[in-house]
């Protein structure tokens, strides 16, 4: 069971702030739920999507230099809030060429040289704060509670890598992208159940930008703005295909969602795990809301073996 869990994480930095006007406790509460349930998977390497990335116009991106390192950095916020992780450069080109075979269009991004870290800003630094806080808890925890090995519990210490992919500037038009994002969702789940190490599939993404009225609001309010968010809600809590394609996908091009196109490579995963490898999947949404002009959900997809 190589691919041990999915999970949504939206990347709004006011998440992270209590001291902001528009901090949100309840996401970020569920963000650090969802984070602390992933690391609890243990997992070898987590793959992130995010839309907000080093972005091609028309090839999905795999980052490639050895490490990266960013901040939640936006509009000159959030700077302290700074992240370096490990990415696993080896297992990203095995990744790059199992998805040229397919004929998914993906090319590797080499920052300056692989030697030196890929910048990271608040797309994919934001659930990745998260995650490595969470995994500082569960290092911490693991060395306090070494004496639990006697009882006969084995514990594995992991050292989580990750691969990254960058969605295309395209993807404006996510019903363009329809087949190319079924192929790699597909091709993701094989690829990951193949392996021995422990993966998790992270999809960075936020939800309808135009919730707001207000004058200042980067875009404007749009009536498709709520009930988008409720279609991606209901899919993330039944995995029904139709909230997501037919619901979600009729109001996307007016409410304006960064996340769809990871949306759509995710919900192609987890059909693939269920079709071709028999995989029961429990759907779980920790929290949705809009405190400004966009909306966010937390929401996790995991074997319905893992649910206690």
């Amino acid at each position: 069971m190589p691919l041990v869990g999915s999970f949504v994480l939206p990347h709004g930095a006011l998440l992270l702030d209590e001291t902001k006007p528009i901090y949100s406790e309840q996401l970020n509460r569920a963000m650090k739920e969802a984070a602390r349930e992933l690391v609890q998977l243990r997992p070898d390497v987590v793959f992130l999507s995010t839309p907000h990335g080093i972005a091609l116009d028309s090839d999905f991106g795999l980052y490639l230099n050895q490490q990266a390192k960013g901040s939640a950095e936006w509009l000159g916020e959030y700077g302290e809030y700074a992240v370096q992780v490990q990415l696993n450069r080896s297992m990203a080109l095995e990744l790059k060429s199992r998805l040229s075979e397919r004929g998914i269009g993906v090319s590797g991004i080499t920052s300056f040289s692989s030697a030196v870290e890929s910048p990271l800003r608040w797309g994919e630094a934001v659930p990745l704060w998260f995650i490595e806080q969470a995994l500082k808890q569960q290092q911490q925890e693991d060395e306090d509670a070494e004496h639990e090995d006697e009882k006969g519990i084995e514990r594995k210490t992991t050292t989580t890598t990750y691969i990254i992919l960058s969605q295309p500037t395209r993807r404006i038009e996510p019903e363009q992208m329809a087949a190319d994002l079924r192929r790699l969702g597909e091709t993701i789940s094989a690829f990951f159940e193949e392996r021995t190490e422990r993966a998790v599939v992270a999809i960075s993404g936020d939800l309808a930008h135009t919730h707001s009225r207000s004058p200042d609001s980067p875009y404007p309010w749009s009536a498709t703005a709520q009930p988008f968010d409720e279609a991606i809600e209901a899919w993330a809590s039944s995995l029904d295909e139709e909230r997501l394609v037919g619901g979600a996908g009729a109001l996307v091009r007016e409410a304006l969602s960064c996340g769809y196109t990871g949306f759509l490579l995710l919900d192609a995963a987890l059909r693939h795990q269920q079709r071709a490898f028999g995989k029961t999947l429990t759907p779980k949404v920790y929290h949705r809301q809009a405190p400004t002009y966009y909306g966010m959900i937390v929401s996790s997809f995991l074997p319905s073996s893992l649910v206690t």
